[in-house]
């Protein structure tokens, strides 16, 4: 665990960048979360009463509910792309690849694929949570470009300020993100072992 640590320490600007690239891909999460709970809310409510109290200019606009749902469920999938692109196909990726002499290196010294993965694992649940209050921030500022159109105002008025909705947001994102990497990580640590045990086998070892 400790070759972790010191990758940290003397490849602090890569570090940083790992951790601007969690929160972004935090903030997305977290955006796509608190618009499903506003649709889920919003499929429920008076979408065109809504309007005239917020946006009146937006009446006709609202007097379609499909309209509203689609466009707000096109910005959602949209995020999600970007997510998976992003971090889980591209830039965790090229992490994984930049380890691959410290795993190879693991494998020598007898360590199993399981404890290899714990140690990833929880080094990338460190960066993600530290990401979390750069994630905030993100996420504030996406949100309030997003609300200059008043439609997404009416959208972002479903929302309560309960603890278990803060909550939520905060915690969905980070699961689903955990378990990506999870995947990820497993399927790149089998594939480095299997590619060390053919090549020993090649080597007649």
């Amino acid at each position: 665990m400790n070759w972790l640590i010191n990758r940290k320490k003397y490849k602090p600007f890569i570090y940083i960048i790992t951790i601007v690239v969690y929160a972004a891909n935090m903030a997305l999460l977290m955006i796509c979360v608190r618009f499903a709970y506003c649709i889920m809310k919003g499929i429920q409510t008076d979408w065109y009463k809504k309007a005239e109290l917020t946006a009146s200019r937006d009446d006709m606009f609202f007097a379609d509910k499909s309209q509203v749902v689609f466009f707000t469920l096109a910005i959602v999938f949209v995020f999600i792309i970007l997510f998976a692109l992003l971090v889980i196909l591209g830039y965790r990726r090229l992490l994984l690849e930049n380890m691959k002499r410290d795993t190879a290196v693991l494998f020598i010294q007898g360590y199993r694929e399981e404890k290899i993965l714990l140690f990833f694992m929880t080094d990338v649940m460190a960066d993600i949570l530290i990401s979390i209050p750069l994630a905030n921030l993100f996420m504030s500022i996406i949100i309030i470009k997003i609300c200059e159109n008043s439609m997404y105002q009416t959208i972002f008025a479903q929302e309560e300020r309960k603890i278990l909705f803060i909550a939520g947001y905060l915690v969905i994102p980070i699961i689903v993100s955990a378990c990506a990497f999870f995947v990820q990580t497993k399927i790149w640590i089998k594939k480095m072992y299997q590619q060390g045990l053919a090549q020993m086998t090649r080597q007649g070892i």
